[in-house]
């Protein structure tokens, strides 16, 4: 098993405050393993800190790297991972098998 963590530092100047931007991560993030391959599970978490240095956290399973990488390209992640880089202003990930 996979687990890919992914932490986001979203933009202050834009339409959403850092929180909406972050739990429109959670709505849609959530909301895949099923509807993707490979894709065990997902949960969102936002930073109960005001001056933390990122803002939400994603930790999500995969039954393998390959389910991993295919999910980085499936039709239903694209366009949110699209969203995310309009709005963040930093992403950092780290992978790892479980």
């Amino acid at each position: 098993m996979i687990r890919h963590t992914v932490l986001w530092r979203f933009k202050r100047e834009c339409e959403f405050t850092p929180m909406e931007s972050a739990r429109y991560m959670k709505e849609h993030l959530e909301a895949l393993p099923g509807r993707i391959p490979g894709m065990l599970s997902a949960k969102v978490s936002f930073s109960c800190k005001e001056d933390a240095e990122w803002d939400a956290m994603l930790v999500s399973d995969f039954e393998s790297y390959d389910a991993l990488k295919a999910y980085k390209e499936h039709p239903l992640h694209v366009p949110i991972r699209s969203w995310c880089k309009e709005h963040r202003e930093a992403r950092t990930a780290f992978d790892c098998t479980l």
